[in-house]
């Protein structure tokens, strides 16, 4: 009978997947780390879950930190700014020293949000802005969140529920928003942060620097406090969900794709060969897609950057053959791995 030493057990990492059968939609892991430890602790159990995701198996240390920033310098960072309306780059990170939110109690989630707000308020020039708490949130505050699409909700569906984040909501939770609208980040929804950079237009580099700016101003501010991000060689960055580990990182472009998004089958079937996942972008927008990239693990952030540029590219270089009433086979477009 494992627990780590915060007390977090075996059952208590796979309750989701036995309370529940899934999401009838969604595909969903059915497990989740209740604090950084549970990654050792569990390792066996957490190596396979990871696997399953991303279909990588564990032979060696996957990810050096140190690496990962200097290979950034070398890329080109061209979007097809024709087509790209705009861009979204999240990334989820944990406090080493806490339990995860599936496994927090009400004292450790407050402390969560008061160790990252110190940092969050210390921010400045663009990054600077207000914190707004979710209990209490007046409707005006609540319009704010929505109109920058930062507003997070109450977990409903069983698999969140049965995993214990939405316990005591809503809270010790929050939305950090800076006065430019182009960065924000959550406290305490599924991982402790969840910091976001938003950029209209195709501007992939400006979009990533500021959000890597942010994380590296708040990791100073945890270390001066004695904590830090929860991380390890083998895994990367250690999330709540083993599907989100390694950079922890999911960039999204907003993308116009009127022909190819038509062509459901072949669209999707070419998205999946290129490492991406096609989502539209809601009533009123049929040509509007939002294409993001599952591929974050084994890989440094330069090359989940390299994907997602190539990827994008390569989509778009379909769309404007079709415009141009050319004959496109898929099938030739296809990695020969796919």
């Amino acid at each position: 009978r494992k627990r780590t030493v915060k007390g977090v057990s075996f059952a208590k990492c796979v309750k989701a997947g036995f309370d529940s059968c899934g999401h009838p939609m969604i595909k969903t892991v059915g497990m989740s780390a209740g604090d950084a430890e549970s990654y050792d602790v569990f390792s066996s159990l957490f190596e396979a879950a990871v696997h399953a995701v991303h279909g990588h198996s564990f032979t060696k240390a996957l990810h050096d930190r140190g690496e990962e920033r200097a290979r950034l310098k070398d890329l080109s960072w061209e979007l097809p700014a024709s087509h790209v309306l705009s861009l979204r780059i999240r990334a989820r990170r944990n406090l080493a020293g806490l339990r995860f939110p599936p496994a927090i109690s009400a004292d450790e989630r407050t402390e969560a949000e008061q160790l990252l707000l110190r940092g969050l308020q210390e921010l400045t020039g663009e990054l600077e802005g207000e914190y707004i708490p979710l209990l209490g949130m007046c409707a005006e505050e609540g319009h704010l969140l929505e109109g920058a699409d930062l507003l997070f909700y109450a977990p409903d569906a069983a698999p969140a529920l049965s995993s214990g984040v939405g316990r005591d909501w809503p809270h010790s939770r929050g939305v950090f928003l800076s006065r430019t609208k182009k960065f924000g980040a959550w406290l305490n929804e599924e991982d402790h942060l969840c910091l976001w950079s938003m950029e209209v237009g195709a501007d992939l580099r400006a979009a990533l620097y500021r959000l890597l700016g942010a994380e590296d101003a708040l990791r100073a501010a945890l270390q001066q406090e004695g904590h830090s991000f929860a991380w390890s060689p083998h895994f990367g960055n250690l999330t709540s969900c083993p599907g989100s580990v390694g950079t922890g990182l999911r960039f999204e472009a907003r993308t116009r794709l009127p022909l190819l998004g038509a062509r459901s089958a072949e669209f999707r079937k070419l998205c999946r060969g290129l490492h991406l996942q096609p989502k539209n972008a809601g009533p009123g927008q049929p040509d509007v897609w939002d294409v993001s990239n599952p591929r974050r693990f084994t890989c440094s952030i330069a090359e989940q950057v390299q994907s997602f540029i190539a990827g994008l590219s390569a989509l778009v270089d379909v769309e404007s053959r079709l415009t141009r009433g050319e004959a496109v086979d898929f099938e030739a477009l296809l990695p020969s791995s796919s």
